[in-house]
């Protein structure tokens, strides 16, 4: 009798370790599965980072341009004044030294 029960208990042990076994592969398994999803999310964001510094390179590579550009008309637009002033002065003159 002390015997079929020792070797019930080892029994009970052997499925238990066998239990325990199983859970720490399915553990080892979930652990893994885990650390995949966060290396991908990982890679996901250093993606999402590296797009948005690009966008935000190409934002301001076209801010900087359209700045270059609307001083370039500005400079444009004052040389005309400057121009069309001259003319009027230059006018101006001939008909004061024809008037006179």
């Amino acid at each position: 009798e002390s015997r079929t029960r020792f070797e019930d208990q080892s029994k009970k042990l052997r499925e238990k370790e066998n239990e325990v076994h199983e859970l720490r592969v399915s553990l080892r398994s979930a652990v893994s599965e885990l650390n995949s999803e966060r290396e991908s999310e990982e890679t996901q964001s250093k993606i999402q980072k590296h797009d948005h510094s690009m966008q935000l390179t190409r934002l301001e590579t076209a801010y900087k341009n359209t700045i270059s550009t609307l001083e370039a008309d500005l400079v444009d637009a004052r040389n005309r004044l400057l121009a069309t002033s001259s003319e009027r002065e230059n006018m101006e003159l001939r008909v004061n030294h024809l008037e006179q």
